[in-house]
């Protein structure tokens, strides 16, 4: 709740951290779960139309872990059924997650729905929605993902620029530059991540001065 609605940049970002520290502490592991474990099919006979009473319905284990699913066995045919029960969900979470994967199994079509969140009043869906798009990856996603510079939000900022790294209209590298001079230390974080992400030789004196940086 702090990550999502907390008032102050600087908290939703050490909260963002918080979580991160708890996350890699879960013992439960969604990866190994399958559709036997979730739809009580197997992998070779899953029909996408039994996803929807997963996706739409309240139990939140169970949609995170055949989210992953379906990003990683790329089940296009979940998305009809994704884009209905992403305009449903009410947990900011699971509607981040869900975008995500909208991005990874979905194509030029996709692209309209996934940009409707680029508004979603959580932080953390918008800033997923421009990774989704960076996914689907057609130059029709650059002009929704230049609006995005502008945000208030740290990270959203940098997933812009680093989505915008193949983009010659726009000069990423005098984005990059202001950030790393900003006073706010989540600021400058989010450049350093969005110049590792984007490994352009030509970055390499912006991370040299970001070495210097007085937080750790």
């Amino acid at each position: 709740q702090v990550v999502s609605q907390d008032k102050s940049v600087r908290v939703r970002y050490v909260a963002k951290k918080a979580l991160y520290v708890l996350k890699k502490k879960m013992t439960r592991d969604a990866k190994r779960q399958g559709p036997t474990a979730i739809l009580g099919v197997k992998p070779a006979n899953v029909e996408v139309e039994k996803f929807r009473g997963v996706l739409v319905g309240d139990d939140t284990e169970k949609k995170e872990a055949l989210l992953k699913i379906i990003m990683r066995h790329k089940l296009k045919g979940a998305l009809g059924i994704l884009i209905e029960a992403a305009a449903m969900e009410k947990e900011p979470r699971i509607r981040s997650q869900m975008v995500i994967v909208m991005g990874v199994i979905g194509d030029e079509g996709a692209i309209k729905h996934v940009a409707t969140f680029l508004y979603d009043p959580d932080p953390r869906v918008r800033a997923n929605a421009i990774e989704a798009l960076e996914h689907i990856g057609t130059p029709g996603v650059y002009p929704m993902i230049i609006n995005c510079l502008s945000d208030d939000d740290n990270r959203i900022r940098a997933n812009a620029v680093k989505a915008l790294k193949h983009c010659g209209s726009v000069n990423v590298h005098e984005i990059l530059r202001r950030m790393l001079k900003s006073k706010e230390v989540w600021m400058r974080d989010s450049a350093t991540y969005a110049l590792s992400a984007m490994a352009r030789e030509g970055d390499l004196p912006l991370l040299l001065e970001a070495l210097k940086d007085p937080d750790s």
